[in-house]
């Protein structure tokens, strides 16, 4: 039974049909203005970091008078989080040129190649949101028990 099951799947053809291209083409479209925005807002995040690991020394005793952490620390953390950013915007941006050329071309291994990079961001972003909600469900807890202790003093 399994190997009839194995010998099917490699007989499985999928038929594209013109609605298909034509969603896909749109779809393509729409990814590669994303991820433009996407590396313009990474450009932006990591700008943004910098200038703040430059300006906050020499002005963040006016803006932060009482010192909870290094400031500079607000500039490596805008640094991080843009270059955390580049990697779904890479995937996306790949996905939208590899569907573009492989429907212009009619390219097999480009229609597959985008595909992947299509995987590689769901799994990317899976990946990030499960980090995410853990992170928050141990902080949550910190932040509380600490509010505790500071009240109590």
């Amino acid at each position: 039974m399994e190997n009839d099951l194995k010998a099917n799947e490699t007989e499985l053809k999928l038929h594209i049909n013109d609605e298909i291209i034509a969603n896909l083409k749109v779809t393509s479209f729409w990814a590669n203005f994303l991820s433009i925005i996407g590396f313009v807002y990474t450009g932006l995040l990591i700008l943004m970091g910098v200038g703040f690991l430059i300006a906050l020394p020499i002005i963040g005793n006016e803006i932060f008078p009482v010192k909870v952490f290094p400031i500079n620390y607000i500039g490596i953390i805008y640094i991080i989080i843009g270059l955390v950013y580049l990697i779904p915007t890479l995937y996306l941006n790949r996905f939208a040129d590899k569907i573009k050329t492989a429907l212009l071309n009619f390219q097999q291994i480009e229609f597959e190649s985008g595909f992947k990079n299509l995987k590689s961001l769901f799994k990317f972003m899976g990946i990030t949101t499960i980090i995410i909600i853990t992170l928050s469900f141990l902080v949550i807890p910190i932040i509380f028990i600490s509010g505790i202790m500071m009240a109590g003093n």
